[in-house]
């Protein structure tokens, strides 16, 4: 499947997920393929297990919700909330939380929709999911494309700009603003994913949206699963 194709995918199942709960700041980047993460309260359903999380985030290993387009039951497997600052000069970016799903009786539909990158989606599959905030400190339009690689402590490397089932395109970030809950979605080899340890994470440069000079080079962080 070609690039284009996985994204307007992406946007289309992370836009009607997202409809279910309240609105963000940026209505034009919505969430969530993989948890359900708008902006609402963890609400459970008394007439299932205490795991089960009918609306809003999920945040603790082993709650789980269904995939509102697909009927996919989707797991958390693992969670790191670090909160890391990245000094991109006048960007700053705020890595708020790193999860991992597992997406199991998955549908002939969602096999075919998500099946154009590296990794085969298979029944069950993984992804991993990076959530981010963004300040333009700066007096000049800045333009970023969030995450370049993310790569396994079980020597998987991720190319988000190529695998990314989710939003995370080149965009630009005004002076003087916040840009909250940035996010990017790809799948996990099924290999080994219980042993993930540790994730890192490799930005992107950054670049005068005006004259595409570079300000900042790419920065790499270091993430742990606890």
């Amino acid at each position: 499947m070609k690039k284009g194709i996985a994204l307007l995918a992406g946007f289309m199942l992370a836009f009607s997920i997202f409809l279910t709960g309240c609105g963000v700041t940026d209505n034009t980047r919505k969430e969530n393929h993989s948890d359900g993460s708008a902006e609402v309260k963890n609400k459970k359903d008394n007439n299932t297990s205490d795991e089960y999380v009918e609306d809003g985030l999920l945040l603790k290993v082993g709650e789980w919700t269904k995939d509102k387009d697909y009927d996919t039951k989707v797991t958390l497997e693992k969670i790191a909330t670090p909160k890391i600052k990245v000094d991109l000069g006048d960007l700053n970016m705020l890595i708020k939380d790193v999860k991992i799903f597992k997406r199991e009786n998955v549908s002939d539909a969602e096999k075919e929709e998500f099946s154009g990158g590296k990794v085969p989606v298979t029944d069950p599959y993984y992804t991993i999911q990076v959530k981010y905030d963004l300040e333009n400190t700066g007096k000049n339009a800045l333009n970023f494309n969030g995450i370049d690689y993310i790569i396994t402590d079980q020597k998987q490397q991720i190319d988000v700009m190529t695998d990314n089932i989710g939003i995370n395109g080149v965009f630009t970030v005004q002076p003087d603003v916040i840009v909250e809950d940035e996010y990017v979605i790809c799948i996990l080899k099924k290999d080994n994913v219980d042993k993930i340890n540790k994730v890192t994470i490799k930005t992107s440069p950054v670049y005068n949206s005006e004259t595409y000079d570079e300000i900042t080079k790419s920065m790499t962080v270091n993430i742990e699963f606890k």
